[in-house]
């Protein structure tokens, strides 16, 4: 499906003094070209690593058969890890279904379980309920050391050895992070033990950049979304700014001189709000990125995630009617024809 990007509705010259002035998105246009050069250069040097994700295929294969080895047999499969390293498999995991209220209780096996929070009573409550000799337990930690996911594996460690299921300990778990190094500890892998099989988590991708890397693309293939597919797509995102096209025409250039603009402004607030199920959770993802990523040394804008029409009647009435100083950007996708109908 092709992206359509339009900005009109942002633009003084269409909604009048709220919107963004031609001036001040020209000179922002302008800042981002220099940004573009800083990107194309980081790629060909591979400063960057993340850049070089989408072209990638050669990990693939191995990705593919450790979900087909986690998929075999199961009936539940619990993706331990915070942020970064949960978000982005959220966010694609989603399309397929898992945390889509109204379906995910339909989906076929194996069921997927995001536990990115330390909540006792739902993390118990779920170690408790899963038919844990059928149930398999990825952990993901970059560094090996997030405290989260090390409280997270060894209270589901413990629950797999209560239940007298300690000899199947490799076969029920899984970890990514960084490969082990000489004199520096990895908690995740002295935690988890030998007989229990390792992805490396890439050391020059952030936790939050990870979607498209295996932290994110293993339970992808768990669910038997198209993997290729997914990098493919990363792909022609990243191919105008590769083919040094004008910032005016790289989508992502645009978007950002345009919130640039807007924060001069002085909205300092942007909403995302997503007109689909399936894209709640890369609302969330969004808001982690932006936040995460900009927020630093006194500057940054608030980033919202909003899901469409549910939020127009939670916080419709403050966007329209409160202070004018949010930049709204709507995602919809092509549902005409679709749906159920009046007969």
């Amino acid at each position: 499906m092709p992206l359509h990007q339009n900005i009109d509705s942002a633009r003084a010259e269409k909604i009048g003094a709220h919107g963004v002035a031609r001036p001040a998105l020209d000179a922002a246009l302008a800042r981002a070209g220099s940004a573009l050069d800083w990107l194309r250069a980081a790629h060909a040097n591979a400063t960057l690593p993340l850049l070089r994700l989408p072209a990638r295929t050669s990990d693939l294969d191995d990705i593919r058969q450790a979900a087909a080895r986690l998929r075999a047999g199961a009936s539940d499969v619990v993706v331990l890890g915070t942020g970064g390293s949960s978000l982005g498999g959220q966010t694609l995991a989603q399309l397929a279904g898992v945390g889509v209220r109204g379906l995910d209780a339909f989906r076929q096996a194996p069921r997927m379980h995001f536990m990115d929070n330390l909540d006792a009573a739902t993390y118990g409550g779920l170690l408790a309920g899963l038919p844990l000799a059928t149930t398999r337990f990825i952990a993901i930690s970059k560094s090996g050391g997030t405290g989260e996911t090390l409280m997270q594996t060894a209270a589901a460690l413990s629950a797999v050895k209560a239940a007298g299921l300690e000899q199947r300990v490799g076969e029920l778990f899984f970890g990514i992070s960084e490969v082990a190094k000489p004199g520096r500890q990895n908690g995740l892998r002295d935690l988890l033990g030998p007989s229990v099989e390792m992805l490396e988590h890439d050391p020059g991708i952030g936790g939050r950049y990870s979607g498209l890397s295996n932290v994110g693309l293993l339970p992808a293939a768990i669910l038997g979304l198209d993997i290729a597919a997914l990098r493919a797509g990363a792909q022609q995102a990243l191919a105008p700014v590769l083919a040094k096209s004008p910032p005016a025409e790289v989508p992502a250039a645009l978007g950002a001189a345009l919130n640039v603009a807007a924060a001069g402004a002085g909205k300092n607030i942007t909403v995302l709000m997503a007109y689909a199920d399936k894209l709640e959770r890369f609302s969330r993802w969004y808001v982690q990125l932006w936040a995460e990523s900009l927020g630093k040394d006194g500057k940054g804008t608030t980033p919202l995630g909003a899901l469409g029409p549910v939020d127009q009647h939670s916080q419709l009435q403050l966007f329209i009617a409160g202070p004018r100083d949010k930049l709204f950007t709507i995602i919809t996708v092509d549902a005409a024809g679709q749906g159920p109908r009046r007969r």
